[in-house]
């Protein structure tokens, strides 16, 4: 049972980072090993201690050693992109994949990725399926973006509409949900259409072909030509 893990992670949470340095060192030393992607955390980004990207690591493969899946995760990532550690996709699906077997939500969506990128989307999306109900937010996105147009899944605007809108709570300044949804409310897909709606988002992009649209809907929909024009 975990004793020092809980409070740390709160401490974490309240920014209080030499009270959770101390409850992480007793986590540790108590073997509570799922704490030690926090404590190569704290080393990596210098939370309340001096980066030491050597000592972080360590505590990674700590983890690694252990089989704390948020360790292994985070392992995969540096391999995936070379940093810190030097680049190797293939050691960063093996990471990638001993993490998902233990349903780390990141991991599961890596792997998704990894094959949505050799275009085998059918089997990229269960990864992406999985993943979305741990609401990690990159396989939200590409799970919208297969139900949009089609890949490895029939077309399902409304499924698409519901996860990019759901993105779009989340972080309402990412251009590229804004461009989707825009679309999605200007031709009514998987939503009714709101010409308003489609028009609010497109007045913050800047794409050729939203420029386009936001004119349609002056000149066609709204009749403020001299907005069209512009």
């Amino acid at each position: 049972m975990a004793k020092y893990a809980d409070d740390a992670i709160k401490a974490i949470e309240n920014k209080e980072y030499d009270k959770a340095l101390d409850l992480l060192n007793k986590a540790i030393d108590n073997k509570e090993y799922e704490v030690s992607s926090n404590l190569a955390l704290m080393y990596i980004k210098g939370l309340g201690v001096e980066v030491d990207i050597d000592k972080g690591l360590d505590y990674l493969f700590l983890g690694d050693k252990h089989d704390d899946p948020q360790s292994i995760s985070a392992l995969g990532d540096y391999y995936y992109n070379g940093k810190y550690l030097n680049k190797d996709i293939d050691k960063a699906k093996s990471y990638y994949t001993r993490s998902a077997n233990m349903l780390e939500p990141h991991a599961l969506g890596m792997l998704g990725l990894l094959l949505f990128n050799e275009e085998k989307y059918t089997e990229a999306i269960e990864y992406f399926k999985s993943a979305a109900l741990y609401y990690d937010t990159n396989s939200m996105y590409y799970m919208a973006k297969c139900a949009y147009n089609g890949l490895g899944i029939e077309k399902d605007y409304e499924l698409a509409f519901g996860l990019f809108n759901k993105l779009y709570e989340y972080n309402n300044q990412n251009k590229e949900i804004k461009k989707y949804l825009a679309d999605m409310y200007f031709n009514g897909y998987g939503i009714n259409q709101d010409i308003f709606k489609a028009k609010d988002l497109y007045l913050d992009l800047e794409d050729n072909e939203s420029k386009f649209n936001l004119a349609l809907i002056y000149k066609d929909y709204l009749k403020e030509y001299d907005n069209a024009l512009d």
